[in-house]
């Protein structure tokens, strides 16, 4: 029988040092088995609701995470069970592919001799007020690294992460402002983080 894990998470404005405000919405992330084994779909649904009065313009620096829970309230070490994998609103991840999918595509790699470099994709999702919007996601067509991986996401989840349990969370990362360093512009980003589920990789 199958079960539907779901929570609600509301997340409400957020002022950052610049007054500019991470906007009303309710992300919700949902799944219907805790149990991924290989050459399965884990499929993840997640649901989107703009509860302001304004349009809501969602960043594109989006990402599910795994976390085993061994690094507490730590950074992550290679030693840990941490990984992510990019995301784009753009792609369609609900079926499994020969390869996994990134967020990338021909927009955001540029290629200069030997060196790639990557680029997030900058097209905002335009959600307008009081809408809502859901997306059908395979997890295990999304490509994964480790959190503090140098190198950018290649491989499918059951190449990448451990067997065992892990915390499965949609995160949406706000640009809330900038400050100045050393004569640099930095951005300043504010998380969004969805509510939990438990799965495990078998």
């Amino acid at each position: 029988m199958k079960k539907l894990f779901t929570l609600v998470f509301l997340f409400c404005g957020i002022s950052s040092l610049y007054g500019q405000r991470v906007p009303n919405i309710a992300l919700t992330i949902s799944a219907e088995h805790e149990i991924w084994t290989k050459g399965s779909p884990a499929t993840v649904n997640i649901s989107i609701e703009n509860r302001s009065s304004e349009q809501v313009a969602l960043p594109s620096d989006t990402s599910f995470r795994l976390d085993d829970g061994t690094r507490g309230e730590d950074s992550p070490t290679m030693r840990n069970g941490a990984y992510y994998a990019p995301f784009s609103f753009h792609k369609d991840y609900s079926s499994n592919v020969g390869r996994c999918k990134n967020d990338l595509d021909e927009t955001n790699v540029e290629r200069e001799g030997p060196i790639i470099t990557f680029y997030r994709d900058d097209t905002a999702l335009d959600v307008k007020a009081g809408e809502k919007k859901a997306f059908r996601v395979n997890l295990a067509g999304l490509c994964w690294a480790h959190q503090i991986s140098s190198i950018y996401p290649v491989s499918e989840v059951f190449s990448v992460a451990k067997k065992g349990g892990y915390t499965l969370y949609f995160l949406m990362r706000f640009r809330t402002g900038t400050e100045i360093q050393d004569g640099m512009s930095i951005p300043i980003s504010t998380s969004i983080k969805s509510n939990e589920l438990r799965v495990n990789i078998k």
